[in-house]
């Protein structure tokens, strides 16, 4: 009976080892993960590119002071008619990224009212002059901005 086990365990081990052997000769010769195929360099566009950099040493500002982007609102914001019938009021808040130039690009509503204040908004960020661009480092970088627009309804005595 004793042969019987010694037997079994030797050939359990002889298995085990022969199994083992078998595996580390296919991964010689086979590979163990498949290598993706290389992937074609993209040209870098023209033009906008780099980095948009969120907290810059400099941040982009407005031209001139706080009073003349406060001018600007006020001459160039526009209410809709749309919006006065049904009087509707609120604050869009409009994300854009200031260029290394200063021009302003890739505006988008980040939380709008509704349609029209929304529309009329985002006009009014696209039509803004040049900002002064930011700075990382003491090199011009795109920043991005973040503008909450205020659309407050006339008060009637």
């Amino acid at each position: 009976m004793l042969k019987l086990i010694i037997l079994g365990v030797i050939i359990c081990v002889a298995f085990v080892s022969s199994s083992q052997e078998e595996q580390q000769i296919n991964s010689e010769t086979e590979p163990s993960s498949v290598v993706p195929p290389p992937q074609k360099v993209k040209p870098k566009p023209k033009g906008k590119t780099g980095p948009v950099i969120e907290y810059p040493d400099v941040q982009s500002v407005f031209p001139g002071n706080r009073g003349d982007y406060e001018k600007y609102i006020a001459e160039n914001l526009k209410y809709p008619e749309s919006s006065l019938a049904a009087n509707e009021e609120g604050q869009v808040y409009v994300g854009f990224i200031v260029e290394t130039d200063g021009s302003i690009s890739h505006v988008n509503v980040q939380r709008g009212v509704n349609p029209d204040l929304d529309a009329e908004a985002l006009g009014l960020v696209r039509n803004m002059p040049k900002w002064i661009p930011g700075e990382l480092s003491g090199k011009k970088v795109r920043t991005l901005r973040l503008m909450p627009i205020l659309f407050e309804l006339p008060e009637t005595n």
